[in-house]
């Protein structure tokens, strides 16, 4: 988190932040076998996906009272 509120999202992108996205996803690729195989068919829908989480997350961030750089993304 303190990366999505200190940096612009394409530094975030370049980060370590997309492949961590994708670590989780497999994690739960049990419990959300489908969703997760569509996130992860190829690099396109990877990308969007994480893009639409950034988003959520610094969202989320405002709605609490914390200021992010990237809410406009």
């Amino acid at each position: 988190m303190a990366q999505i509120k200190n940096h612009p999202p394409e530094q975030v992108m370049h980060g370590l932040y997309p492949q961590r996205v994708a670590d989780t996803v497999l994690d739960v690729m049990t419990d959300y076998e489908k969703m997760s195989l569509s996130v992860l068919e190829n690099e396109a829908s990877s990308q969007r996906f994480a893009l639409r989480l950034l988003r959520f997350m610094a969202t989320a961030a405002t709605m609490t009272g914390n200021q992010s750089r990237i809410v406009s993304v």
